[in-house]
């Protein structure tokens, strides 16, 4: 969720009527504000090289596959162990127990 936005609109009446119109009955959901002026806005935070846009793709890619594999594991260690004889055959000394 973005706590703020820019609206871009091709005139000067269209931006004058929204900043001026309530968007939802309850007043406080929406605040609309005049745009600040281009030379107060850091606009090297508002875009994302291309070259960066693609190695974090690629990062959450490998980190998702990497996070699966890890998982996968375990789960089916665990899966396995669901079976009785699988339990008995893995852990002996619960033989006893298990019948």
């Amino acid at each position: 969720e973005c706590s703020a936005a820019f609206v871009f609109f091709k005139n000067r009446y269209s931006a004058i009527v929204a900043a001026q119109v309530l968007q939802s009955s309850n007043p406080m959901t929406w605040v609309t504000d005049l745009a600040p002026e281009p030379h107060d806005v850091y606009w090297s935070n508002l875009w994302i090289p291309f070259r960066q846009l693609w190695i974090r793709r690629i990062v959450t890619l490998l980190a998702t596959i990497l996070f699966m594999f890890l998982f996968l594991i375990p789960v089916t260690f665990v899966q396995g162990l669901t079976q009785l004889e699988q339990v008995q055959h893995t852990f002996p000394f619960l033989g006893s127990i298990l019948k």
